[in-house]
């Protein structure tokens, strides 16, 4: 790792790769002194002086104004003497990097520079030596950290489609000779991956940050969403229609992956099945990854696990790329991707077979496609006449919520209608189904939802608001 002169451990990662989960959990821990979003290039927005006074006390109030951090020497002094009080307080001091204005910039930085402004940062006796400490880094799925920053409302205006991907790879590049950690590994293995970056830092690992995690404030980013008090895996969004087919030629995309160890989202391996090469060593210009990078969570739906009729015990079919079900298992990952490619195997050779439709529409939800999720669902559902009522009231609230979820929902009509038959007491069923139906004009139909909806609990506020509404616009009381 070289010589250091600062016992001062930086943390580098885009914007929407979990940097700010992250950093809370670390400066939450015993001990930590952990600056956010600091950068060379990024003075005029995050003071590190500032930080160091206001979160920690390091610095008084007029000594902030003192130290210019203007220009690379005086920065370098700045952080120098932040280090040096940390220290004398015992405190392991960690810097959070905003690395988003060194390899995407906009709209801070116009063009980025393509390097990390810290390597830049000393004085001229230190030529070649880093004056910090050990660097690691955080990364995140391409996909998902471009849906993300996408919604960022500080980014819309300004927004280069091509800096954001060109500025992915650069940074993906730049990190291979230092540890870096994948955002997914963090959520499916918090504790475990959070004392490695502390080993890889060389901080001491605090097991308690468990507990103080959810209120720590003193960091910027995304700020502090108090209603989340888990860390947990979670679905991709519902992706947009067309969105795949815009990602076909892009090469940054695939260096990306390639360089991170994901696999190659299933719906760029089907586009390259419609075009008759399903053979990926007939692609050899895409770097297609069968590697399953994400750590396996065991979160089949509840229905997929039920004896649904016509179920039989699935056999392990090796999937088209080379991955079996069981294999990812005994690894001790979960790759979706994949498990979409392994169970739509499956349901080819299974057709009558309900489960593996169930398996596939779940891993079909957590890569994002809630269309065609919601496609298998309801075939599922128009076939389940057979289907005991136990196995009815699991499937059907999972065919309604993913219509939703693909913004489907008045589709959902029908099979809430088969739901409330076989659940009647279901209040949210009944309260959902009453909504619904009033919004396709079944004024009659919605007011005698809420009226059953009352009868359970008339304390209800939306369906008694409801049934006043709707009743202005019944036939029946006009």
């Amino acid at each position: 790792m070289g010589s250091y002169t600062l016992g001062m451990p930086l943390l580098h990662h885009l914007a929407r790769t979990g940097g700010t989960l992250i950093s809370r959990c670390l400066g939450s821990m015993d001990g930590v002194c952990l600056l956010s979003e600091i950068s060379p290039l990024g003075v005029a927005h995050f003071n590190p002086v500032r930080q160091a006074a206001q979160w920690y006390g390091l610095f008084e109030d007029h000594e902030v104004d003192e130290f210019g951090v203007d220009d690379s020497g005086a920065f370098f002094q700045a952080m120098r003497e932040i280090a040096k009080r940390a220290s004398e307080r015992d405190l392991s001091l960690i810097v959070r990097d905003w690395s988003h204005v060194d390899w995407v910039g906009f709209p801070f930085v116009s063009p980025p520079p393509m390097a990390s402004s810290w390597d830049a940062v000393g004085d001229e006796t230190m030529a070649g030596v880093s004056p910090f400490g050990p660097a690691i880094a955080t990364v995140r799925h391409p996909i998902d950290q471009y849906l993300s920053t996408r919604r960022l409302a500080l980014l819309r205006d300004a927004w280069d489609e091509d800096a954001m991907w060109r500025g992915m790879r650069a940074f993906a590049e730049s990190i291979q000779k230092r540890p870096w950690f994948r955002y997914e590994d963090f959520l499916a293995s918090p504790a475990q991956t959070l004392q490695q970056m502390c080993d890889a830092m060389s901080i001491a690992y605090d097991p308690d940050w468990q507990n103080r995690w959810a209120d720590f404030d003193q960091i910027t980013g995304d700020g502090i969403n108090r209603s989340r008090n888990q860390i947990r895996p979670t679905e991709r969004r519902p992706m947009e229609r067309g969105f795949w087919s815009e990602l076909k030629g892009n090469e940054d995309l695939f260096a990306t992956l390639e360089l991170l160890g994901y696999p190659t989202p299933e719906p760029l391996r089907q586009k390259w099945f419609e075009n008759g090469s399903p053979d990926k060593r007939s692609c050899p210009d895409r770097p297609w990854r069968d590697v399953a990078a994400s750590p396996k969570q065991d979160c089949h739906s509840e229905a997929s696990r039920q004896g649904l009729p016509g179920q039989r015990k699935t056999e392990s079919r090796e999937g088209l790329v080379g991955t079996t079900e069981s294999e990812t298992t005994k690894k001790g990952m979960k790759d979706w991707d994949a498990e979409v490619v392994h169970w739509r195997g499956v349901c080819e050779d299974q057709a009558e077979n309900f489960a593996p439709y169930l398996r596939l529409a779940e891993a079909l939800r957590w890569i994002g496609q809630f269309d065609e999720a919601a496609d298998v669902l309801v075939d599922v559902a128009r076939r389940s006449d057979q289907f005991p009522a136990d196995a009815l009231a699991q499937v059907l609230p999972l065919v309604c919520e993913t219509l939703e979820r693909a913004e489907r929902k008045f589709e959902a009509i029908e099979y809430r209608r088969r739901l409330a038959e076989i659940i009647p007491t279901n209040k949210n069923n009944l309260f959902q189904l009453s909504v619904l139906l009033g919004g396709v004009g079944e004024v009659d139909e919605s007011l005698a939802y809420c009226r059953r909806l009352l009868e359970l609990d008339r304390n209800h506020l939306g369906a008694a608001a409801n049934f006043l509404l709707y009743t202005n616009y019944s036939d029946r009381f006009n």
